[in-house]
């Protein structure tokens, strides 16, 4: 998801193409998106244990209350990572 959340409408075309039974990969290709961030919007979906209906019944502020989070997970990484190679972050940070 690279550190940018999806718009909420390109969220929901992944829900309603992925209950249409459209591949993955094609959804990705459709929407113009990586097949990684499409298979992690789905993971992220599947983990929600909703049906179809309900899915589509939620509303767009619990959506982006739901994967608005992602960024936020980012930061988190990116600075676990920073902190578990030191000399990476000087080396970035240094003066070229």
């Amino acid at each position: 998801m690279a550190n940018k959340t999806k718009d909420i409408m390109e969220i929901k075309q992944i829900i309603l193409l992925h209950q249409k039974k459209v591949s993955n990969r094609k959804i990705a290709k459709r929407l113009g998106m990586s097949r990684n961030t499409v298979n992690g919007y789905i993971a992220k979906i599947k983990s929600l244990e909703l049906s179809f209906e309900e899915l589509t019944s939620i509303s767009e502020e619990k959506l982006t209350l739901i994967f608005g989070q992602e960024a936020h997970l980012n930061e988190t990484r990116h600075k676990t990572l920073v902190d578990f190679f030191p000399k990476v972050s000087f080396l970035i940070s240094a003066p070229s």
